[in-house]
Formats: C-alpha cells, sequence, structure tokens
C-alpha cells in the first residue's frame, strides 16, 4: 500500500507543523510520509518512528480543551442514551498497553483504530460483542449455546432464521484522552518470514517494527442495554428480564477484559483491562485476608498469648498495619473502626493520652 501522493509535490512536513488542531486519527491515515522514491517507495530509515512520534506529539497538542470537551459532551449523550434503555456502563482501566485495529491497511503496515469524529483511541461495539460472545462460547461463560444466541443473536441456519440479541453493545470510550505510547517488534529473522527458503540464522539482522499503543493505566467505559423489543416478543412459557440479563453480560465483559483482553496482541498481555468494580471487589477481599491473617498471627505471638481480643485490635494491630501495602491500608481501617465499634471502642475519644486505644488511632491516622 503507497500513498496516492508525491513527496516532493507537497510539503507535508511543513503542513504537520502547523497541524496543531487537526484530527490526528486523519493525520495518521493520510498523511503518512517519509517514503525514500530511489527505492522503489520504500521507508526510508527511521521514517516510520518519526512519523510516529510527529503523529503523538500532535495529539498531546490536541488532547488540549476542544478534543477533551467533545469527548466529555460524547460520553455525556452516551450515557444519557444508555440511561434512558435502562442500560448498564462499566468502567475498566488498562492492565498494560492495549492497541486496536493493528492489522488495518495502512502505509506503514501497522494500523491503529481511531474515532472518527472524537480523534480518540477507542473500541468498536462490534469488537466487544465479539469478545464477550467468544468468552461465553469458547471459554465457558455460559454453558448453553441457546443462551448465547438468545443473549448475542445469530445469523441465518437450517433451524432458525437470523434474529438480533437481546443485548446492545455499544463502542468502548476513554473516559479521557488516553495516553499513547510508541512499542516496538523486532523480528530477529524477517528475511526468512518474507523468504522460507532463507534460514533463520543469527547473521541476520533484526529490523524493528514501530507501532502506536496506547499506555498502561488508561481508563475505558463500555456500555451496554437490553433490546426491549426482544423482551416484548418473547413467548409468554418464558420469563428472561433485562436485570438479569445485564447483570449476566456485565459479568462476561469483565470476565473477557481480565482473561482475554480487548484489541490485538493480547496473546502476550496487551489489551487486558480490569474493571474499576472488580478491582474494588479484590482489593476488599485482600484487605480482609491481610487482617484475618495478622489477627490470627497476633493471637499466638508469646508476647500477646492471654490478653483479651479487643487488645490486640489496638496498638499490636495498628503497628503491623503501619507496614501494610498503602493501597489496603485506608480499606483495612475501615474494617477495623467497624470492629472497634463491636467492642465498643471510641473512635472519637480525644488523643491526647498513652492508652492502647490512643496509640493505635494515632498510628491509624498517620
Amino acid at each position: 500500500m503507497l500513498p496516492l501522493y508525491e513527496q516532493n509535490t507537497i510539503p507535508w512536513n511543513e503542513l504537520f507543523s502547523d497541524a496543531n488542531t487537526a484530527h490526528s486519527g486523519l493525520l495518521f491515515d493520510k498523511f503518512p510520509d517519509g517514503w525514500d522514491e530511489r527505492n522503489y517507495y520504500k521507508p526510508a530509515d527511521n521514517a516510520k518512528k518519526q512519523f510516529l512520534e510527529r503523529i503523538n506529539n500532535s495529539y498531546k497538542t490536541e488532547t488540549a480543551a476542544p478534543l477533551s470537551i467533545n469527548l466529555a459532551n460524547a460520553l455525556n449523550r452516551q450515557r444519557a442514551l444508555v440511561n434512558h434503555l435502562q442500560g448498564e456502563s462499566l468502567i475498566a482501566s488498562t492492565d498494560w498497553r492495549f492497541v486496536s485495529g493493528l492489522g488495518a491497511a495502512h502505509p506503514y503496515e501497522t494500523g491503529f483504530i481511531w474515532h472518527r469524529t472524537l480523534s480518540v483511541p477507542y473500541l468498536p461495539g462490534s469488537s466487544v460483542k465479539g469478545m464477550m460472545r467468544a468468552w461465553a462460547t469458547h471459554w465457558g461463560g455460559l454453558t448453553e449455546q441457546q443462551e448465547i444466541t438468545r443473549l448475542f443473536g445469530t445469523e441465518k441456519t437450517k433451524d432458525e432464521a437470523p434474529h438480533c440479541g437481546a443485548l446492545l453493545v455499544f463502542d468502548a470510550l476513554p473516559s479521557k484522552p488516553p495516553e499513547l505510547e510508541i512499542d516496538i517488534l523486532n523480528p530477529h529473522y524477517s528475511e526468512y518470514y518474507q523468504d522460507s527458503s532463507k534460514p533463520p540464522a543469527d547473521y541476520l539482522s533484526p529490523k524493528p517494527v514501530f507501532f502506536l499503543t496506547v499506555a498502561p493505566g488508561q481508563s475505558f467505559e463500555f456500555f451496554i442495554a437490553p433490546r426491549k423489543e426482544v423482551y416484548l416478543k418473547q413467548p409468554e412459557t418464558t420469563n428472561h428480564s433485562p436485570k438479569e440479563d445485564l447483570k449476566i453480560a456485565e459479568q462476561l465483559l469483565s470476565d473477557a477484559l481480565v482473561c482475554l483482553g480487548a484489541g490485538g496482541k493480547t496473546a502476550v498481555g496487551y489489551g487486558q483491562m480490569t474493571s474499576v468494580k472488580h478491582k474494588e471487589q479484590e482489593q476488599a477481599k485482600k484487605a480482609k485476608q491481610w487482617l484475618d491473617e495478622t489477627i490470627e498471627a497476633l493471637k499466638i505471638d508469646k508476647d500477646l498469648k492471654g490478653q483479651p481480643e479487643e487488645n490486640l485490635w489496638k496498638k499490636p494491630l495498628s503497628e503491623k498495619w503501619l507496614r501494610a501495602d498503602k493501597e489496603l491500608k485506608p480499606l483495612i481501617v475501615e474494617l477495623i473502626r467497624n470492629k472497634w465499634k463491636e467492642f465498643n471502642i471510641s473512635w472519637e475519644q480525644s488523643v491526647n493520652g498513652k492508652n492502647s486505644a490512643e496509640v493505635a488511632k494515632r498510628n491509624f491516622t498517620k
């Protein structure tokens, strides 16, 4: 695939320098440069990396007020629509890099999907739905094929006509303009891959391939809603409810994002995301586990044996808490406060003495 223009005819590099408010996706798709016409129009050395850096710099400039405002407005419209349809949204953050559209046609042979009007990376609703269905079908998300076709629909078969599923799955949009990073593939045996008659020898030189990705720790919002007409037309003998189906769909989506990942290169960890709700649940489990194990250890401590249990929850526990994971500390303190109420220990008491509860409270509020 080659660009349709000649590099010497139009000064694309100058246009790039002036394109501070241009749509980064259009620049990426329509204005790749760096072609060496003397070398059969192959990209010049390091041209691709420089092109991607210019795209990223243009995108960073674009993520100022106009793009952020447009994205926020689009998210509000999407939320209003899904709320009207009595649907649900799920927010997930990328555990590692994420890339969508890597295999799309592009002169530099590594694509990247941009939202056509918002100029941000996104995940099409069809891809989200396909990921959920794959998880349900091949990895045991759902056990009955009939239930899968009811939720996601089916094409024409011998036994039934094509029909839409009970779920509407919308495009997943970033919660705010996400950060981008340039990543690299470094195949060592490119000549062997192009011509299998050549052996994959160690004397072959690696040829780095650069491509755009979304950075880790970026937040995306997913939207699901019930297709109301499906429930209005369902036989009287069935009683599927939109609320229950949404709960199933949310679990399928959360599990698929964690286990399968979205976009390309998922086999090496790209695209894996964890929902905020799932993270909160996991953190709560870890906090409770830490507290249970710590209390059990205090009960068998030789210096604390025989003490009333409520004493273990004061100074001795607070000293252990100081060394707990930073992320777990607020959750653990909330559990401890609830336990203090059971023991009738006042959390609101003044901190000016040296008794065990007051020392503990000083530790917990550091």
